[in-house]
């Protein structure tokens, strides 16, 4: 009767174990610590573009880019540890300006973030040469932000602020201008109201104007310029011999508003 008992008693306890060893298995250590709640650090990203837009006053309104307001963030490991291995993406996920909200393991990360994901990186080298071939012409400013070895448990509140590579140049759509080109790359610059614009990251305009109403001048123009990144450049065409420019301040870090002769 012991003997019967015994036997049972051990079937029961192997089965039980097998079912654990089963169960086990088919879950990877990543799963287990991102499923069961231990390990995990709720965060709040505090996201800023770092630019920021004045109000305008001249009869001609100013240039006002237009900010993007969503983007992607990952959160790369920055440390081995039992259950990740250093630049493993640990989470890739859309965050917006403003607070967002994060639920992570508590680890220590790199943070890369950019809204421009021309495809999905793989690991934290993609990432890297991603945010640094945001294309040097282009309609849309795409800001990035990289910071390196951020610890949640210090403190669960996280301020980033993204950083803009491109100037804004911008010609007046006035009598004397039907359109302008980057020379580098042939693209087409975009009309916004008074404007025609274009984000850059070189250190010239490089552009050809297109002309009209200047009899003895028509055809096209060579704006040949140095620019800075986070500015905003204003350029007004004019036939005028005598014209002056003048420097405004400030949506991004500046407005820079000159009037360029193009006549003879």
């Amino acid at each position: 009767m012991w003997l019967n008992l015994k036997i049972k008693i051990m079937k029961k306890l192997l089965l039980f174990l097998s079912v654990l060893i089963l169960a086990l298995s088919s879950c990877t250590k990543k799963e287990i610590v991102q499923n069961d709640g231990d390990g995990l650090v709720s965060v709040n990203m505090d996201l800023s573009s770092g630019i920021s837009i004045s109000k305008t006053t001249r009869a001609t309104s100013d240039f006002v880019p237009n900010i993007p307001t969503s983007y992607t963030a990952y959160f790369v490991a920055a440390e081995k540890t039992d259950v990740y291995n250093k630049g493993d993406i640990i989470k890739t996920i859309p965050v917006s300006l403003g607070d967002n909200k994060i639920q992570l393991p508590d680890i220590k990360y790199n943070i890369y973030i950019s809204n421009y994901v021309p495809s999905m990186p793989a690991n934290e080298s993609d990432i890297k040469v991603m945010l640094q071939s945001t294309p040097e012409s282009s309609s849309v400013i795409y800001l990035t932000k990289e910071d390196d070895g951020v610890i949640f448990h210090d403190t669960k509140t996280i301020t980033e602020t993204l950083i803009n590579n491109y100037a804004a140049v911008c010609i007046l759509a006035n009598d004397f201008v039907t359109g302008a080109k980057y020379n580098n790359g042939n693209m087409a610059y975009q009309k916004s109201n008074d404007w025609y614009y274009m984000y850059l990251k070189a250190a010239n305009t490089n552009t050809t104007v297109w002309l009209k109403n200047i009899p003895y001048n028509t055809g096209s123009y060579q704006l040949s310029e140095a620019i800075e990144a986070n500015y905003i450049y204003q350029y007004t065409l004019s036939d005028n011999t005598d014209c002056k420019f003048v420097i405004k301040v400030k949506p991004f870090e500046g407005t820079i508003n000159k009037i360029v002769n193009v006549g003879s």
